[in-house]
């Protein structure tokens, strides 16, 4: 019976260092990612590269002067996370803009599955707006101004 409670407790001690150790880097990564820099972000990454925020932040952070590595840095956040309705739509948008319309349809409808909330819906009405598809605008509007809280101006100007 000793010499179990000795395995025990060691087992123990052995369990406290493995959860103090994962805290550390948790708090490492985080400390990483808040410092809003590349060099932050990669080491966030390097250190947890399971968490589809810091890929999404990543993307952010290169969009303007890495448009391929901010691309494939959305696709890790929703390959890691397929609910980050935002990398979705950021997704979808970069694929209109490089006149890949099927892949940003197939984004938009995406972020919508994963987020019910205005914002996809609003997404996809300008997205049908400005491929002068009427019947599909129209869907996307009607839902979105049912949603629709606060200032509705955008949605009457569209």
């Amino acid at each position: 019976m000793h010499k179990l409670s000795g395995w025990a407790g060691f087992l123990a001690i052995g369990a406290a260092l493995a959860a103090s150790a994962w805290s550390i880097r948790i708090g490492f990564a985080d400390y990483q990612m808040r410092r809003e820099t590349l060099d932050g972000m990669e080491k966030a990454i390097a250190v947890t590269p399971d968490n589809g925020e810091y890929y999404a932040r990543l993307a952010w952070l290169v969009s303007d002067r890495d448009p391929d590595k901010s691309r494939n840095a959305l696709r890790n956040a929703v390959l890691l996370n397929p609910r980050d309705a935002g990398s979705w739509i950021e997704l979808g948008l970069r694929a209109e803009a490089e006149g890949n319309n099927g892949m940003a349809e197939q984004c938009l409808l995406r972020a919508r599955e994963a987020d019910k909330t205005y914002l996809p819906l609003w997404t996809l009405a300008n997205y049908y707006f400005r491929r002068q598809d009427e019947a599909r605008f129209w869907q996307w509007m009607k839902q979105a101004a049912a949603m629709a809280s606060g200032d509705a101006e955008p949605l009457l100007r569209l």
